[in-house]
């Protein structure tokens, strides 16, 4: 899917469209924090293996695209922890303090 806006400057001669042909749908799913820090953008494709998308950390696949209970665990088990456990400690409360996880 394609938008029906672009954005440039009043005037221009061309308006490039970049990802026209493109037709892959994505699913993005961002980590944040309830004071609103971005911790991590997780974007997946559809597909079975690593060779439907670019080899980058945060690209990712599944079959349908969707966020599965596989893809979520990556963030979750290596940016969500650590960051839970690092700020745990730096307020001083002990690693077992609960903490509550949105989805």
């Amino acid at each position: 899917p394609v938008s029906d806006w672009t954005l440039e400057r009043e005037g221009s001669k061309q308006v490039a469209i970049t990802g026209i042909d493109d037709k892959r749908q994505i699913t993005v799913v961002l980590v944040c924090t309830a004071s609103g820090h971005l911790l991590y953008a997780q974007v997946l494709y559809q597909g079975t293996t690593d060779r439907c998308h670019a080899k980058v950390e945060f690209l990712y696949h599944s079959p349908s695209h969707w966020s599965t209970q596989d893809t979520v665990q990556h963030p979750i088990n290596n940016i969500l922890y650590p960051y839970l456990w690092k700020t745990k400690e730096e307020l001083g409360l002990p690693k077992i303090a609960e903490s509550a996880i949105g989805f």
